[in-house]
């Protein structure tokens, strides 16, 4: 993640701002690691998802699947870490998903005036908004531009194909030996060593101590989140993602290959201390 050539061209774009897309998880996971529990959580985490997301929106909803992923990461870790049970996972979802819904209407009500600002009609705002719905998901072919028109027919596989095989640095060949090789992997690649890490902590579960499996599983469920946010963009929005080949690759980038990285990381540590487990003599041994 260091070496990401995604978040080192993006870190400085005005327009898609990439620390905001982490702005809502961060809010809800900073209460959710003072709060959770307590009877001030609620109001806190409402608090929370609500300002998180309108400056979320306010910036644009550019791959707004992902920042609700992210969003979901915090809540799926810290329920599943503490084991708070369903009903408490439940009620904090329906809070931040409320309190979410409450900071887009808001969002959407200022750039209905702002459109009215310019235009003259607040009216305009609705067609604003319908014609970037139609040429991002489906849309009256004829009635929009020809370079839309042809992302609208754009089959869905093929497009996320491109993004699986698509390499992590396309420009791997020009960095030095060193970083050659791994910069050099496909998306797919990492995504495959991902799951593997998900499936290993999966099934070593049962024999972790209560406190590790625990945190281990919110970290599965948070990773498999993000993925899923991400999935959803590249399919829902294939139009957009058909003409955005050379940006929207920074999808990856932005929370599933970080927690990812914490995934594989926790796997190859328990792999690593299991291997060391199995290779001690037993007592009798090593007494004698």
């Amino acid at each position: 993640m260091l070496a990401s050539p995604w978040l080192t061209i993006f870190g400085r774009n005005l327009y898609l701002s990439l620390w905001i897309f982490w702005l809502p998880a961060f809010a809800i996971g900073v209460v959710l690691a003072r709060w959770a529990g307590r009877r001030q959580e609620g109001p806190w985490l409402a608090l929370a998802a609500f300002l998180g997301f309108l400056a979320r929106f306010l910036s644009g909803y550019e791959y707004i699947t992902e920042s609700v992923a992210l969003a979901a990461a915090p809540i799926l870790y810290y329920s599943l870490r503490d084991a708070v049970g369903v009903g408490v996972f439940l009620k904090r979802a329906v809070i931040a998903t409320g309190a979410s819904a409450l900071a887009l209407a808001l969002s959407l009500g200022i750039l209905t005036l702002q459109i009215g600002q310019v235009t003259g009609s607040s009216g305009d705002a609705w067609k604003h908004i319908e014609f970037a719905i139609a040429r991002r998901i489906r849309g009256d072919r004829s009635q929009l531009p020809p370079v839309y028109s042809s992302s609208l027919q754009a089959e869905t596989n093929a497009v996320l194909a491109f993004y699986l095989v698509d390499a992590f640095d396309r420009e791997a060949q020009e960095k030095p030996p060193a970083l050659r090789w791994l910069l050099g992997r496909r998306h797919i690649d990492l995504i495959a060593l991902v799951l593997a890490a998900a499936l290993w902590v999966a099934v070593r579960a049962a024999w972790l101590p209560a406190e590790r499996r625990s945190r281990a599983l919110g970290l599965v469920a948070a990773t498999a989140g993000t993925l899923a946010g991400v999935l959803a963009w590249l399919i829902v929005f294939k139009a957009h993602s058909f003409i955005h080949w050379h940006v929207n690759p920074l999808l990856w980038h932005l929370g599933f290959f970080q927690l990812g990285a914490a995934l594989v990381g926790l796997a190859v540590a328990d792999a690593l201390r299991l291997i060391a487990v199995t290779a001690r003599p037993p007592a009798s041994q090593r007494g004698s």
